[in-house]
């Protein structure tokens, strides 16, 4: 049951590995999302973290470091990076974190090159770097956030990804060939076959600092939002709010019409998911077509990671296969509780119950999460389970080259 409830198949080429590696992988996401957005002609780091991978064992005097090592400086210059927002590099503040790692772990901070290299050679090995097998990246840190109450804060973001072998059969490997031109019009995309359904959980949650936000300190309970890490800190975790998250409509109050969180910024988180999957799809289909398993709907349950510039750009950060669902406060307790009860619904085929006074179904608790009747998916990418009632979904896809693509609205 766990391989048809909460699996996905793996790769052909990794026998018992996870099939959604290209999604979850930190150096295959920064890859898969680079040729995405190259094939359109777009920047993929006004979409994603500007990233370089490491392999393993890298020097100082190896090319993966040389090549980094040479945009450091030139972010750091007076001319700058295009790639790099100014606003974004006046420290010149890079993450270097281990690609398969989670929980923060093995995840440092500096502002230097010899600094960075003395963290690398200091966990390079550790079992949280995945030993003398693991790679790593480095990444630009965001210098200018958007700041909830003087605080960072990132986003968190559920999504349910099913199997639709009805649109799979027709799925084929592309749309056009190899350097064909992005179609235009959203009625060139091609729904039925692209292979799957992608759903994202109404209600999502930010993680914030503990401290308030400063460029003068390093200190990671200000810097890095990871529950794991804020926790840690136990004169500090929760002094502004139980467990350090924060709803989505709590977002929406502080920040003000002027944001416009929900209006604005949650659609574009959402358009940034459907993006990474569209990404990931020519794998997806290859682990689908190899598993043989035509009479199975396989689904699986993903947490997306995002975090916003401070003149309201969300750029997505990473993508969680098995997510924690520890509740870190006791709105959070019911919140995991209802998605984790919306979701069995959505894997049995379940019609959502209505809330009513005599419902067994999980109850939000109304304040930070208002309740809601349905079962709080909504359908991003595909043509949709019979029992949703979402007909439609929110992003239409067109064919660019060997790949499908969203459309992309014009502002």
């Amino acid at each position: 049951m766990s391989a048809v409830v909460n699996r996905w198949p793996p790769k052909p080429s990794m026998p018992g590995g996870p099939g959604l590696r290209a999604l979850w992988h930190k150096a295959e996401l920064v890859t898969t999302l680079e040729e995405y957005y190259g094939a359109q002609g777009l920047d993929p780091w006004r979409h994603h973290p500007l990233s370089f991978r490491l392999p393993h064992g890298a020097s100082p005097g190896s090319a993966e470091w040389a090549s980094f090592a040479s945009v450091f400086k030139a972010v750091g210059s007076a001319d700058g990076d295009s790639r790099v927002p100014r606003e974004q590099s006046r420290r010149n503040l890079w993450l270097l974190k281990p690609t398969g790692g989670c929980s923060g772990k093995g995840i440092g901070i500096a502002s230097s090159l010899d600094e960075l290299h003395k963290h690398y050679e200091s966990c390079k090995d550790s079992p949280q770097a995945g030993g003398s097998s693991g790679s790593w990246i480095v990444q630009k840190y965001l210098e200018a956030p958007l700041l909830y109450k003087r605080r960072k804060f990132d986003l968190r973001i559920f999504a349910l990804l099913e199997s639709d072998h009805g649109s799979l059969r027709a799925a084929g490997d592309g749309a056009a060939g190899d350097g064909a031109a992005c179609a235009g019009a959203a009625g060139a995309g091609t729904v039925e076959a692209l292979g799957f359904n992608l759903y994202a959980y109404r209600e999502g949650y930010g993680r914030t600092s503990s401290e308030l936000f400063s460029m003068d300190s390093l200190h990671p309970t200000m810097h890095l939002t990871n529950f794991s890490i804020q926790k840690e800190h136990k004169e500090t975790y929760g002094r502004h709010e139980a467990g350090n998250s924060v709803s989505f409509h709590d977002l929406e109050r502080d920040l003000g019409a002027s944001v416009g969180f929900t209006e604005r910024i949650v659609p574009r988180m959402h358009a940034l998911i459907a993006d990474a999957v569209l990404a990931g799809r020519p794998q997806l289909l290859d682990t689908l077509r190899a598993a043989r398993t035509a009479s199975v709907a396989h689904r699986t349950l993903l947490a997306f990671d995002l975090i916003v510039e401070a003149d309201g750009t969300p750029l997505l950060m990473e993508i969680n296969p098995y997510p924690g669902m520890t509740p870190q406060s006791e709105w959070h307790g019911a919140y995991l509780r209802r998605l984790l009860d919306d979701y069995v619904g959505r894997v049995v085929g379940a019609p959502a119950a209505p809330i009513g006074a005599d419902s067994t179904r999980p109850l939000l608790d109304g304040h930070h999460v208002p309740n809601c009747q349905d079962d709080g998916w909504m359908l991003l990418l595909g043509r949709g389970a019979q029992q949703s009632g979402d007909a439609t979904a929110a992003f239409a896809v067109v064919p660019c080259g060997s790949r499908l693509v969203r459309v992309r609205c014009v502002d």
